[in-house]
């Protein structure tokens, strides 16, 4: 069976149908990446932000590799509180998650936009909250690039994906900072948020406190 045998099913008049197929014609835009001529490839992983539900998430990890979308509880609780109540019980572990067999603390449907006015997209995104310490707040895997027709790579730095207007490009974040999240450290000087924010440690109120990222 072909596409136009699966369009002759729906009784949609002719006009009708080439204007959906159209509409649609921006999906299938060919991505491209520039050739690596005179360029270091980029040994980082791609790292992003986003728009979840409205609020400007960073840390994100787009791993092809992953079967399912993850939102790691800290920041899941960051999350404006009207969110919490969609939370649902999680219908299944995760196999293969930190090499293991981990049941999620629930799952939860959000809306992911990415990219900025006017080249962006978005998608309703199902992620399973994970109660681990990581230095990531999500990860985005498989189905989340399917649905964004989103393409990553790893030597340019780079994700593009589709538009209406044409093909959008991120470039991954650059993880300076050490890997402590929401963890305090006696020793430390500053707190890292979960927003990428920082702020000088309480506990070392008398010290000078920089603002500046190293």
């Amino acid at each position: 069976m072909t596409e136009d045998d699966l369009y002759m099913i729906h009784s949609w008049a002719t006009g009708q149908r080439r204007k959906a197929r159209a509409l649609d014609e921006w999906k299938h835009e060919p991505i491209i990446f520039p050739s690596l001529f005179n360029i270091n490839p980029s040994r980082e992983l791609v790292i992003i932000k986003a728009h979840i539900s409205n609020c400007q998430i960073g840390r994100i990890y787009t791993d092809t590799d992953a079967g399912v979308e993850v939102m790691f509880e800290h920041c899941f609780w960051q999350l404006p509180e009207g969110f919490h109540i969609f939370k649902r019980f999680a219908a299944s572990p995760l196999a293969g998650f930190n090499s293991a067999i981990t049941w999620p603390v629930g799952s939860i449907t959000l809306e992911v936009v990415l990219g900025k006015i006017h080249f962006q997209n978005n998608a309703e995104i199902e992620f399973s909250i994970v109660k681990t310490e990581s230095r990531y707040n999500v990860i985005l895997g498989r189905t989340a690039m399917q649905n964004f027709r989103a393409v990553t790579s790893t030597v340019h730095g780079i994700l593009k994906f589709a538009t209406p207007v044409g093909i959008a490009t991120i470039q991954t974040q650059e993880l300076k900072l050490v890997e402590c999240l929401q963890i305090f450290k006696d020793n430390a000087d500053i707190i890292i948020h979960v927003d990428g924010s920082i702020s000088p440690n309480p506990k070392h109120s008398n010290k000078e406190f920089s603002s500046e990222l190293i």
